[in-house]
Protein backbone atom coordinates (compact mmCIF):
# COMPACT_ATOMS: atom_id res chain seq x y z
CA UNK A 1 0.00 0.00 0.00
CA UNK A 2 1.30 3.44 -0.90
CA UNK A 3 1.48 5.67 2.17
CA UNK A 4 1.66 8.95 0.28
CA UNK A 5 -1.12 11.21 1.49
CA UNK A 6 -1.99 14.56 0.04
CA UNK A 7 -4.10 16.85 2.16
CA UNK A 8 -5.36 18.69 -0.89
CA UNK A 9 -6.69 16.48 -3.69
CA UNK A 10 -5.93 19.07 -6.36
CA UNK A 11 -2.27 19.08 -5.35
CA UNK A 12 -2.25 15.28 -5.55
CA UNK A 13 -3.53 15.36 -9.10
CA UNK A 14 -1.14 18.07 -10.25
CA UNK A 15 1.96 16.72 -8.50
CA UNK A 16 4.30 14.98 -10.87
CA UNK A 17 6.90 12.79 -9.16
CA UNK A 18 9.85 11.19 -10.89
CA UNK A 19 10.20 7.43 -11.24
CA UNK A 20 12.28 7.16 -8.10
CA UNK A 21 10.50 6.88 -4.76
CA UNK A 22 13.53 8.33 -3.00
CA UNK A 23 13.30 11.93 -1.81
CA UNK A 24 16.90 12.46 -2.86
CA UNK A 25 17.77 12.64 -6.54
CA UNK A 26 20.79 13.99 -8.33
CA UNK A 27 18.79 15.59 -11.14
CA UNK A 28 16.51 17.78 -9.03
CA UNK A 29 17.14 21.26 -7.71
CA UNK A 30 17.93 22.06 -4.10
CA UNK A 31 21.25 20.76 -2.80
CA UNK A 32 21.37 19.26 0.69
CA UNK A 33 24.26 19.50 3.15
CA UNK A 34 25.41 15.98 2.24
CA UNK A 35 25.97 17.03 -1.36
CA UNK A 36 22.93 15.23 -2.76
CA UNK A 37 19.97 16.97 -4.32
CA UNK A 38 16.52 17.16 -2.82
CA UNK A 39 13.51 16.52 -5.04
CA UNK A 40 11.27 19.60 -5.06
CA UNK A 41 7.62 19.05 -6.04
CA UNK A 42 6.56 21.36 -8.85
CA UNK A 43 4.35 24.35 -8.14
CA UNK A 44 2.97 23.60 -4.70
CA UNK A 45 0.59 26.33 -3.62
CA UNK A 46 2.10 28.22 -0.66
CA UNK A 47 -0.78 27.42 1.72
CA UNK A 48 -1.03 23.67 1.08
CA UNK A 49 0.52 20.91 3.15
CA UNK A 50 1.42 17.73 1.34
CA UNK A 51 2.61 14.54 3.02
CA UNK A 52 4.89 12.02 1.37
CA UNK A 53 4.82 9.37 4.08
CA UNK A 54 6.89 6.84 2.15
CA UNK A 55 9.72 9.37 2.02
CA UNK A 56 9.12 10.64 5.60
CA UNK A 57 8.55 14.15 4.24
CA UNK A 58 5.99 16.89 4.62
CA UNK A 59 5.90 19.82 2.21
CA UNK A 60 4.70 22.95 3.98
CA UNK A 61 4.42 26.09 1.84
CA UNK A 62 6.76 24.45 -0.67
CA UNK A 63 9.45 23.66 1.91
CA UNK A 64 10.36 20.09 2.88
CA UNK A 65 10.16 19.06 6.54
CA UNK A 66 11.51 15.67 7.56
CA UNK A 67 9.05 13.61 9.54
CA UNK A 68 10.30 11.80 12.61
CA UNK A 69 9.58 8.04 12.66
CA UNK A 70 6.80 8.25 15.29
CA UNK A 71 5.22 11.20 13.45
CA UNK A 72 5.22 9.19 10.25
CA UNK A 73 3.73 6.12 11.96
CA UNK A 74 0.91 8.16 13.50
CA UNK A 75 0.12 9.90 10.21
CA UNK A 76 0.08 6.55 8.40
CA UNK A 77 -2.38 5.16 10.96
CA UNK A 78 -4.64 8.19 10.62
CA UNK A 79 -4.37 8.35 6.83
CA UNK A 80 -5.54 4.74 6.59
CA UNK A 81 -8.91 5.98 7.94
CA UNK A 82 -9.32 9.52 6.59
CA UNK A 83 -12.24 11.52 7.99
CA UNK A 84 -12.88 8.83 10.61
CA UNK A 85 -12.12 8.91 14.30
CA UNK A 86 -9.36 6.50 15.32
CA UNK A 87 -9.54 5.58 19.00
CA UNK A 88 -6.71 6.93 21.15
CA UNK A 89 -6.35 3.51 22.79
CA UNK A 90 -5.78 1.88 19.39
CA UNK A 91 -3.21 4.52 18.45
CA UNK A 92 -1.33 4.12 21.74
CA UNK A 93 -1.14 0.33 21.32
CA UNK A 94 -0.04 0.64 17.67
CA UNK A 95 2.60 3.26 18.44
CA UNK A 96 3.91 2.26 21.85
CA UNK A 97 2.83 -1.32 22.48
CA UNK A 98 1.86 -2.43 25.96
CA UNK A 99 2.62 0.78 27.82
CA UNK A 100 0.73 2.17 30.81
CA UNK A 101 -2.53 3.71 29.59
CA UNK A 102 -1.94 7.15 31.11
CA UNK A 103 1.69 7.29 29.97
CA UNK A 104 0.61 6.32 26.47
CA UNK A 105 -2.01 9.08 26.33
CA UNK A 106 0.56 11.64 27.50
CA UNK A 107 3.02 10.50 24.82
CA UNK A 108 0.32 10.57 22.13
CA UNK A 109 -0.82 14.05 23.18
CA UNK A 110 2.81 15.30 23.03
CA UNK A 111 3.33 13.70 19.62
CA UNK A 112 0.20 15.37 18.22
CA UNK A 113 1.29 18.73 19.66
CA UNK A 114 4.71 18.38 18.01
CA UNK A 115 3.16 17.49 14.64
CA UNK A 116 0.79 20.46 14.77
CA UNK A 117 3.63 22.86 15.61
CA UNK A 118 5.99 21.50 12.98
CA UNK A 119 3.48 21.30 10.12
CA UNK A 120 1.73 24.60 10.69
CA UNK A 121 -1.74 26.00 11.24
CA UNK A 122 -3.28 24.69 8.00
CA UNK A 123 -2.39 21.11 8.89
CA UNK A 124 -3.21 21.57 12.59
CA UNK A 125 -6.81 22.36 11.61
CA UNK A 126 -7.01 19.04 9.78
CA UNK A 127 -5.54 16.93 12.59
CA UNK A 128 -8.39 17.06 15.07
CA UNK A 129 -8.83 15.69 18.56
CA UNK A 130 -12.19 14.21 19.50
CA UNK A 131 -12.24 14.74 23.26
CA UNK A 132 -11.76 11.49 25.25
CA UNK A 133 -12.21 9.38 22.10
CA UNK A 134 -9.36 9.76 19.61
CA UNK A 135 -8.02 11.59 16.58
CA UNK A 136 -9.23 12.23 13.05
CA UNK A 137 -7.30 13.38 9.98
CA UNK A 138 -9.68 15.49 7.90
CA UNK A 139 -8.98 15.59 4.18
CA UNK A 140 -9.38 18.70 2.04
CA UNK A 141 -12.95 19.53 1.18
CA UNK A 142 -14.27 18.09 4.43
CA UNK A 143 -13.35 20.86 6.86
CA UNK A 144 -16.18 22.73 8.52
CA UNK A 145 -15.00 26.06 7.12
CA UNK A 146 -15.37 24.74 3.56
CA UNK A 147 -18.92 23.40 4.00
Amino acid sequence: MDNSVTIDREVAESRQLGTSSSPLQSSASGRTSSGTYLRIPPSLPPTKTTLDLDAYLAWVAGHPISLRPMEQRLLVLLSNSPNRVVAAEDLVVALYGSIDRDAGRVRLRRLVTDIRKRLGEEFAQRLRTVHKIGLVLVTAGDTQEER
